[in-house]
């Protein structure tokens, strides 16, 4: 590799560059993501979102992560498996229908599971995120709230699904509030947050998670209901 032609260091670029050259083939990169995925085991903070999940206080989640630790943990709060319906790229349209039905709750994974044959973790990949399965993630935040926690934001179809929503104003009707471990949001986030506030989504907040308390005191009590259909 030519010395230059590496992305600057933190860039968005930096994930997607060093990874489709270590591993351009498919199939190694699912081989690379199972060997590290099937050594995880569902955190303390997956197990608070199963429980939200089941208390009904949530009812989407949406990762682009491609481990089953949502799933893991959701299968332990509600003593089964099957309750949370996980739709990857393989089967999108499968999203569509269930909250048609208002089959709750679901697991989008916008880059696929590791076992998905259309798992999406390089740059040209990334920027086509499958059209179905992004549309259901911008239909949810016009008619709901969004909580991210822990996302960089370095996706750039990712975050143009999470401006569309802001429609001037009349998205995220709920809240949008970002929480990162970060003392200040990567400058996408930062972008989008300013964006939306700017159109009028009143509750559009980056926080670090001791703040969160915050967050919740100063948000209308309404924001933290069940969300909307």
């Amino acid at each position: 590799m030519q010395q230059g032609t590496c992305p600057p260091r933190d860039s968005l670029e930096e994930y997607a560059f060093y990874f489709s050259r270590v591993y351009p083939g498919e199939a190694d990169r699912r081989k690379y993501i199972e060997e590290l995925t099937s050594m995880g085991t569902p955190s303390y903070g997956h197990t608070a979102l199963a429980i939200l999940l089941k208390k009904d206080l949530a009812r989407i989640v949406w990762t682009t992560n491609f481990d089953k630790n949502v799933e893991d943990a959701a299968a332990k709060v509600f003593g089964r498996t099957g309750s949370l319906l996980a739709v990857d790229l393989e089967a999108p349209h499968l999203f569509r229908q269930a909250s048609q039905e208002s089959r709750w709750p679901l697991l989008g994974k916008l880059h696929g599971d590791f076992q998905s044959r259309r798992l999406k973790n390089t740059a040209d990949e990334l920027r086509s995120q499958d059209a179905e399965l992004r549309q259901r993630l911008v239909r949810a935040c016009k008619v709901g709230g969004l909580v991210v926690v822990g996302y960089s934001g370095r996706d750039e179809s990712v975050m143009e699904a999470l401006e569309e929503p802001i429609d001037q104003g009349r998205g995220f009707p709920q809240l949008l509030f970002w929480i990162s471990r970060s003392e200040v949001a990567a400058a996408a986030v930062a972008a989008l947050l300013d964006k939306a506030r700017a159109a009028g989504v009143t509750d559009a907040h980056f926080a670090r998670p001791k703040q969160t308390k915050w967050m919740r005191r100063n948000s209308s009590e309404s924001l933290w209901g069940n969300p909307k259909n």
